[in-house]
């Protein structure tokens, strides 16, 4: 179920639960039904996960990233120190 569509139905069950506890009765449903059947889909929406693995391994590419880098940078600084020196 996309992200949207869980947050909708989530934000209407959380009304619901609210009418409940004011006395309103939203959709009939005692107030532990509605919980329960909030927990069931969050615990069955799986983008959460994705978004984390995502995350892990944009994490994973920058560390990459900046250590190929910190050694070129070395690198570089080494050989233009030796032309400097080479040119006076």
């Amino acid at each position: 179920m996309p992200t949207y569509r869980f947050f909708l139905h989530t934000l209407s069950v959380l009304q619901q639960i609210d009418g409940n506890l004011r006395g309103r009765r939203g959709s009939g449903q005692p107030r532990e039904q509605a919980m329960r059947a909030l927990l069931e889909r969050f615990a069955q929406d799986k983008s959460a996960a994705t978004a984390i693995e995502y995350g892990l391994i944009a994490a994973g590419i920058s560390v990459a990233i900046i250590a190929v880098v910190n050694g070129l940078g070395t690198n570089l600084n080494n050989t233009f120190s030796s032309v400097n020196s080479q040119l006076r």
